[in-house]
């Protein structure tokens, strides 16, 4: 993150009316801390199935704890992926909001008439 991104974010951060957001830029880091906490319970999920049976370790590890993971991590991805697509639709809408005001602004171009 360069200075003036830094910069943008923490004016986002204490922007008290919340004219500029911080969810698209706080999205790619939860992504990364989701992955860390679903490989964590993978890793955890595998440790306490060892401990009460090697047979329910190797499942874990083998079958069930790959198959909830990715669960997890596509539930997680489609819900960051609205949030994102939320906040993509207000940039989008502002910027219409601001081509057509342009427009208003200037007057029409009349043919001159020959």
């Amino acid at each position: 993150m360069s200075k003036e991104e830094a910069k943008g974010f923490l004016r986002s951060l204490l922007d008290y009316r919340f004219h500029n957001f911080i969810t698209t830029k706080v999205v790619p880091f939860l992504y990364v801390l989701v992955m860390v906490v679903i490989a964590g319970e993978y890793l955890m999920g595998a440790a306490v199935g060892l401990s009460v049976s090697p047979g329910l370790g190797l499942l874990w590890l083998i079958l069930f704890g790959p198959i909830w993971s990715l669960f997890q991590l596509i539930w997680i991805r489609v819900l960051l992926e609205i949030a994102i697509v939320f906040f993509r639709i207000r940039e989008d809408t502002d910027d219409i909001r601001g081509t057509v005001q342009r427009h208003a602004e200037t007057p029409p171009l009349v043919a001159s008439q020959a």
